[in-house]
């Protein structure tokens, strides 16, 4: 009977084999269906002159990834993402795609390279995903006022490759096209800016990415309202007018700053979070100008319209830097009097107008309430104040909103001065 039986010991013992591995392989499967953590390790053997090999492609790992971030380096079998180097020991953060069952997937490797007895051991950790996260695009406002400033925000890219944005945003004379800025923990932002006399719009945006499920897009949509300004009449001398008011004046005043705002400059706050500016003064009078005021010079209507705040303060109050940044140009203009400008990253500045004296020179970093100079009125300017101004490059924008997320008029300025 034991003769005939089909289902001898040797069979038995190959059918609970093939069991264990059929588990194993089902086992890995569920893993890599939902999420887990799969550890292993392995010994990779080298010749001297493989070894050499191998040395020199880690070292040059960092400069492949800057170049040609989607490059695979077939030779060692994985995707670069990112490698720090400590001792004779190199790990390397890595995302590969794989497919199970035909369905995609992306797999997280961290993986660690260490040299023992002329062998390098290979230790790597999987962490197995269902499926790759999209990112997340977000526009801070769906209707903004004109001077202020839009936010979008793109997080969560883990796998996404060539992120691109696409806009229809039309600010007129001011041909600036939005820039990504890199955040930590790879989020970015993108800065929208308006002023006073960008036109009512909606504006279109188009976020393009590609992940391994292919080129992808997202579209966002906002408006820019109509927004009321105030008008003001002020009377001048005519010696002041003709000294400092003067068509030279204008010229050396305009050339100045667009050679200034469009530079590119090194200095950048790397933060989690977005610019928190503050108040340059802290004791202050009167609101005498709001941002987009349309102005007249001795009832002679101006050609221009007032691109900042300006507050009346007693001669020789602390000028302070609205944030941390870089000074990039700290001078006297026959317009403007004693003119300080930070650069605080991101294409953003901050100005500073009519001040009595400037305690800072270009290049200095200043942190956030350091004093800059005092306040004064130098150049063309009817009493003692400081002018201050917000700027995305050299687009003006609406200091009120940065600073307490509301405009600045006359009739709000004292209560939104003392929530500072």
């Amino acid at each position: 009977m034991a003769k005939n039986s089909k289902w001898n010991y040797p069979k038995i013992m190959l059918f609970l084999l093939g069991l264990i591995v059929c588990l194993s392989i089902i086992s890995f499967g569920v893993m890599s269906l939902f999420s887990g953590t799969i550890q292993f390790e392995s010994n990779i053997e080298l010749n001297s002159a493989t070894e050499k090999e191998f040395i020199k492609d880690v070292k040059n790992f960092e400069s492949i990834a800057i170049t040609k971030p989607k490059a695979i380096l077939k030779k060692y079998n994985f995707t670069y993402e990112r490698f720090f180097k400590s001792s004779e020991k190199y790990e390397f953060q890595i995302l590969e795609d794989f497919k199970f069952f035909g369905i995609k997937r992306l797999k997280d490797k961290k993986v660690k390279y260490y040299k023992n007895k002329g062998i390098y051991k290979v230790k790597e950790f999987l962490n197995v995903y269902k499926a790759l996260p999209k990112p997340e695009i977000k526009l801070s406002k769906k209707a903004v006022k004109k001077g202020e400033i839009n936010y979008l925000k793109i997080s969560k890219i883990k796998g996404v490759n060539d992120l691109s944005l696409q806009t229809n945003l039309d600010n007129g004379k001011y041909k600036v096209f939005p820039e990504m800025w890199p955040l930590k923990n790879n989020n970015y932002i993108v800065y929208l800016p308006s002023y006073y006399d960008t036109p009512s719009q909606t504006v279109k945006l188009k976020v393009k990415y590609e992940t391994i499920n292919g080129k992808e897009s997202k579209e966002l949509v906002y408006d820019i309202k109509d927004t009321k300004f105030d008008k003001q009449n002020l009377t001048i001398t005519e010696d002041k007018v003709t000294k400092n008011r003067n068509k030279k004046a204008r010229e050396q005043h305009e050339k100045v700053l667009k050679e200034v705002l469009n530079k590119n400059y090194n200095y950048n706050k790397v933060t989690t979070s977005l610019l928190n500016f503050k108040f340059p003064i802290k004791v202050g009078g009167p609101l005498t100008t709001s941002y987009g005021t349309l102005r007249y010079v001795n009832n002679i209507k101006t050609p221009y319209t007032h691109s900042g705040i300006d507050m009346a303060a007693s001669k020789g109050v602390n000028v302070l830097a609205t944030e941390n940044g870089k000074v990039v140009f700290s001078g006297i203009l026959d317009l403007t009097g004693n003119t300080v400008i930070i650069y605080h990253g991101y294409n953003m500045f901050s100005i500073y107008y009519h001040m009595n004296s400037r305690v800072v020179k270009k290049d200095d970093i200043v942190k956030q309430f350091q004093k800059i100079g005092e306040v004064g009125s130098t150049g063309f300017s009817s009493g003692n104040h400081i002018h201050f101004e917000i700027s995305y490059k050299d687009i003006r924008l609406m200091p009120g909103m940065f600073i307490l997320g509301e405009q600045i008029t006359k009739n709000n300025w004292i209560n939104l001065f003392n929530k500072r």
